[in-house]
């Protein structure tokens, strides 16, 4: 792989790291009994500029070779898909939908998708995110 591509990679795999550390400090924040407003909508903040970093990327995501920052970024989606399913990001974002739904296709994503393994107790968070919404 070529150094440019490399970088491009190992930049997605930063963004899609951090995007998935801060939808699991989201989704932690929500578990307590009293929720900081100002915390949880700074992670929200964060969610909805990593998205707009990663739909302003689609093209070049499209051109480079599939590698560690589509991992990244696909793993990060997911966390999203399985603790905030009701974000809607599909509709605010098609063209990284459309992406996205390309790469669940592979069958190491299909073999790793994160499946619920049964009642856990707290808030359910599904419906707290909506892309639709956020700015």
């Amino acid at each position: 792989m070529p150094g440019h591509e490399r970088f491009k990679h190992l930049r997605w795999q930063a963004l899609g790291d951090g995007l998935t550390e801060t939808l699991l400090l989201l989704r932690g924040e929500l578990q307590r009994d009293a929720a900081h407003i100002g915390l949880v909508e700074s992670y929200r903040s964060k969610i909805g500029a990593s998205f707009a970093a990663i739909n302003a990327e689609m093209a070049e995501l499209d051109r480079v070779p599939f590698g560690l920052g589509h991992i990244a970024l696909v793993c990060a989606i997911g966390q999203l898909d399985f603790r905030f399913g009701g974000s809607r990001w599909r509709e605010a974002f098609p063209r990284m939908a459309s992406w996205f739904a390309g790469l669940a296709e592979r069958a190491s994503i299909v073999a790793t998708v994160a499946k619920d393994d049964g009642p856990q107790g707290g808030t359910d968070t599904t419906a707290f995110l909506d892309f639709t919404k956020i700015s």
